[in-house]
């Protein structure tokens, strides 16, 4: 047996052997699994339903707003609006929207307050402006007699198709899916060079400590040893990813099927149906892209990924 391989050998069993690297193997799916249990649980959870209340003046545009699984809206125009504002005040209300009777409608679209003590998100700014445009838009429309029909009839929607030169139907948002690839791959290389990166230092600054290794360096050269000490945390390093994949996927996999407990954001409430048209609209799609990606060239993306990796673990 070479000496470079001795030096691995003797580097991935010290690793492995290692108590802090045992309980870092086993614990941190239990750890990843409850994290992914905690955020599907805090996923399911409801919201509590923010009321706005709704003073319209013009009395056009009140019936437009629905209530929604977050908003729910009221009609309080007969309310003084002084007293509402108190109201606002005394958070009675998450918030009040006030649109006065103008003249006409190009006078009212800077006019509309939405008063509160808490600052909306941006979603919920957008979704009323969209529907306040979108009626007086309609006003607008009746008032220069235009048909809106027909209007709406005339509104062209395009779906441009992507077919490649062999005649296959192309996907869209693949290069993104790609560059999502390439940027999980950079984020583990990342991980790794900063775990075992940090091993490998410690094992040089334990030997240094304890003055061994100008003993080692008598019969092994510098070259042969940083490079077996490189290699051999790395497959332990890869031993222990394994490790993690195996019992990640198991735990959830068990914990999925068993206790009913989906995992991760893809636990938010949704109705059987919609949630099996969802799945029969997208199949075909998802077929598509699971044979796109599968004929992307995976092993030369691992092969690089390895070699990227042990350069840049050599850089450090």
């Amino acid at each position: 047996m070479s000496i470079l391989s001795l030096i691995i050998k003797r580097e991935f069993i010290a690793k492995v052997r290692n108590k802090s690297f045992i309980v870092m193997t086993f614990l941190s799916p239990l750890l990843f699994v409850g994290i992914a249990i905690f955020i599907g649980y805090l996923t399911s959870m409801k919201a509590d339903v923010k009321t706005i209340a709704i003073h319209d003046e013009s009395g056009v545009f009140v019936n437009e707003f629905k209530n929604t699984e977050e908003y729910n809206y009221l009609n309080l125009t007969l309310i003084d609006f002084k007293v509402l504002k108190d109201s606002i005040f005394n958070d009675s209300y998450e918030g009040l929207l006030y649109i006065p009777k103008t003249s006409n409608s190009k006078a009212l679209e800077n006019k509309i307050q939405y008063i509160s003590n808490n600052s909306p998100s941006i979603g919920f700014l957008e979704g009323t402006e969209d529907v306040i445009a979108k009626k007086l838009t309609q006003i607008n429309f009746e008032h220069a007699k235009l048909d809106t029909l027909a209007i709406k009839e005339a509104e062209a929607h395009v779906n441009i198709a992507l077919t490649k030169s062999s005649g296959e139907a192309g996907l869209k948002g693949l290069n993104e899916i790609k560059i999502a690839i390439g940027g999980a791959f950079g984020y583990l290389i990342m991980m790794f060079i900063i775990i075992y990166g940090n091993m490998v230092m410690r094992s040089v600054i334990e030997e240094k400590t304890n003055r061994i290794i100008e003993i080692i360096i008598s019969s092994v050269k510098p070259f042969q040893l940083m490079m077996g000490k490189i290699i051999g945390t790395s497959l332990a390093g890869i031993l222990q990813f394994l490790i993690w994949a195996i019992l990640g996927m198991s735990a959830m996999f068990i914990i999925s099927s068993v206790f009913g407990v989906q995992m991760g954001a893809t636990s938010a409430v949704q109705t059987q149906e919609a949630l099996k048209t969802a799945q029969e609209a997208a199949s075909s799609d998802i077929q598509m892209y699971i044979k796109e990606l599968w004929n992307l060239p995976i092993a030369t993306l691992l092969f690089q990924f390895y070699h990227l990796f042990h350069w840049r673990l050599f850089s450090v």
